[in-house]
């Protein structure tokens, strides 16, 4: 899941449709939290839930990992 700290990459020239939900270059992309994370997962029980970053393509690159269970 890509992390929230995305927008400080696209902030200016993304559209905001709805929350966390983004129009950047004629393409939707989504940015996660981690409380964002925790409500889609609600009826799992979560085993681990992390933030990373990276560095794809020299830029940096932030998202979450999980694991969970049924």
């Amino acid at each position: 899941m890509n992390g929230i700290q995305g927008l400080e990459v696209i902030g200016n020239d993304a559209k905001e449709i709805e929350y966390h939900f983004y129009e950047y270059n004629y393409k939707p992309i989504r940015l996660f939290d981690v409380s964002d994370t925790k409500k889609y997962l609600e009826y799992f029980d979560i085993i681990k839930i992390d933030e990373r970053e990276t560095i794809r393509f020299e830029h940096k690159k932030n998202y979450i990992v999980f694991i969970a269970k049924k």
